[in-house]
């Protein structure tokens, strides 16, 4: 639960818009046969490092571990990223050179609004799983994306309720 609260702005209750969010998979760091160092500095803890640096220059990079065995959260999953697996296979790109390249391939091909429904509907997942306090025993909803769109109502985040968000604050002690 925690982990969809963090994509939530507190002074409105909507999600971040999250076209701008990355979701690594761990996976990838080992698509390469090169070796890689990483140093700690002996008395810095890595988190406070890590947040420090992405805070520089106005950004707000951050570093979220999804909880296992939430499929639903799973953006990697959503049909964007299949899209990507689908291509990297066809051509058989092995190394992280050529896996870039084909990432950056798969963005050519593919409808911003694809994009645009994966955000949305991770979003939707996150919603069904606070109001099932971090279950996944819910069916999402079906939200007529291609509908809204026409209608130029396609919302660009989703809000989750100040009912809702209190009572998961609540649970999860961020608010007291």
């Amino acid at each position: 639960m925690e982990y969809a609260l963090a994509f939530v702005d507190e002074n409105n209750l909507f999600f971040e818009p999250m076209h701008d969010v990355v979701h690594v998979d761990e996976k990838w760091f080992y698509e390469d046969e090169v070796k890689h160092t990483y140093y700690v500095v002996g008395d810095e803890e890595v988190p406070q490092r890590v947040v420090a640096a992405g805070k520089k220059g106005g950004w707000n990079i951050r570093l979220l571990c999804q909880r296992p065995n939430s499929p639903d959260f799973n953006v990697l999953d959503f049909e964007f990223f299949a899209s990507i697996q689908s291509l990297q296979l066809r051509k058989g790109s092995r190394g992280i050179q050529k896996l870039v390249n084909t990432v950056k391939q798969a963005y050519l091909e593919i409808d911003v609004g694809t994009l645009e429904d994966v955000s949305l509907s991770l979003q939707a997942c996150m919603i069904c799983a606070l109001q099932c306090h971090g279950g996944n025993g819910y069916k999402l909803p079906h939200m007529s994306k291609n509908k809204l769109r026409c209608e130029g109502k396609y919302p660009n985040a989703l809000s989750v309720g100040k009912e809702l968000y209190e009572q998961v604050a609540k649970e999860v002690n961020w608010l007291l």
